[in-house]
């Protein structure tokens, strides 16, 4: 049957290079004006030619696509982007240089959080450039089992939204307050070991704890 669905798709930067043509041609298929990317090459990630080189390219692929007719194309971001390169972050760099006119953000707030930001400060910083925010809960202090079988480690764990410790209500009015208009659940961990199971908990949370009555 017919649905009425628009996807929002993240593609690798090798893929993005066929902006010209198939990647544009099947996004603009699926019905989504909403596209982006979740990374950057991993020498980007350390070197700053490398990092400026990625963002050159990322402004020429992003201006492709907004003159085809989509909203923008979106940076989703890890905790790596809070790394320093040449004394700012990675994010300082992003925020700085690419060219708000044809990209945006999808700011994972899990992510964020773990790099060290005020996420709250960071949207605010970011104002009007949010296109999306991911959200994933954090158990701070989750007990690993390692394979060796005869010890553990005790680490930060993505969990269900409104299960862990990130303050959702805060940033989900604070986004709203700079433009976004879109949350995304990104469960990617499963404490109940099914992701419907997990999704249905998130969504019950979601519901009960951070939609206005």
């Amino acid at each position: 049957p017919e649905m009425n669905f628009n996807s929002c798709l993240a593609e690798s930067v090798h893929q993005l290079k066929d902006a010209g043509n198939r990647q544009v041609k099947l996004h603009d298929e699926l019905g989504t004006k909403n596209v982006g990317i979740g990374g950057m090459p991993s020498d980007a990630r350390s070197d700053k030619d490398a990092l400026f080189a990625f963002i050159d390219k990322f402004n020429e692929m992003a201006k492709i696509y907004v003159e085809a007719g989509f909203k923008a194309l979106t940076y989703h971001n890890h905790s790596f982007e809070f790394r320093k390169i040449d004394g700012k972050t990675i994010m300082d760099h992003l925020i700085e240089r690419l060219d708000p006119k044809y990209t945006a953000f999808v700011l994972d707030s899990f992510w964020a959080h773990i790099g060290g930001e005020d996420v709250r400060a960071l949207i605010e910083r970011l104002d009007g450039r949010v296109a999306c925010v991911h959200l994933k809960d954090l158990d701070p202090c989750f007990r690993y089992e390692l394979a060796d079988g005869t010890s553990m480690s005790y680490l930060p764990k993505r969990i269900e939204v409104g299960s862990g410790n990130m303050k959702f209500e805060g940033i989900i009015k604070t986004a709203e307050a700079c433009g976004c208009k879109y949350f995304t659940v990104e469960d990617e961990h499963y404490t109940t070991g099914e992701s419907y199971d997990s999704m249905r908990i998130s969504a019950e949370n979601i519901k009960a704890k951070f939609l206005e009555k």
